[in-house]
């Protein structure tokens, strides 16, 4: 476009081919925009879809298989298994989780369940001589630092601080409430 209006214009009809040119870039640059950096949502945001009762179901029947089994407690569960276990297509199941139940993906959804477990686990004075790691495989993590980052991106701290401010042993419990007289 550019050698277009620089060869085929004359002098005197410069300053609308230069108009012209700026027009052409801007609208170029608008399009490269728009199409690159995800603007279209933005610019032209979609109507929110209601749930249809099909996929309302399946978030009901996929929470209540996910915690009466405890299935994410399985650290090798993926989403292809959830699917069988519900008898349900895999990109059903998918979809469901990231559009209806607002996850990312299917890690952060298995991962919110087991940190919540965790966090059970590490408020309870029950289990204080459970280790860090002893507590990240309990709750279907191969390894610490998966759990650690699942754990610092849902509760902002780290386990242990988490142990520290909510996990306390019954000993420092009665040695911290307020002694009785004895009445003789």
């Amino acid at each position: 476009f550019t050698a277009f209006v620089n060869f085929g214009l004359r002098d005197n009809n410069l300053t609308v081919a230069l108009i012209f040119q700026k027009f052409f870039v801007i609208i170029l640059n608008s399009i490269f925009i728009y199409k690159n950096f995800g603007l279209k949502n933005v610019w032209f945001p979609r109507a929110k879809k209601s749930i249809s009762n099909v996929d309302q179901s399946l978030v009901t029947q996929i929470e209540t298989k996910i915690l009466q089994e405890k299935l994410y407690l399985h650290a090798q569960l993926t989403i292809g298994q959830l699917a069988d276990e519900l008898s349900e297509k895999e990109y059903k199941v998918r979809k469901v989780i990231n559009q209806h139940m607002g996850y990312r993906n299917f890690l952060d959804f298995i991962n919110s369940f087991r940190i919540a477990e965790a966090m059970q686990v590490l408020s309870d004075p029950e289990s204080n001589h459970l280790s860090i790691l002893q507590i990240a495989h309990q709750t279907g993590f191969n390894s610490i630092g998966p759990f650690n980052r699942a754990f610092k991106s849902i509760a902002r701290i780290s386990p242990s601080q988490y142990r520290k401010i909510h996990g306390r042993e019954s000993s420092d419990l009665v040695i911290n409430q307020p002694q009785m007289a004895k009445v003789s």
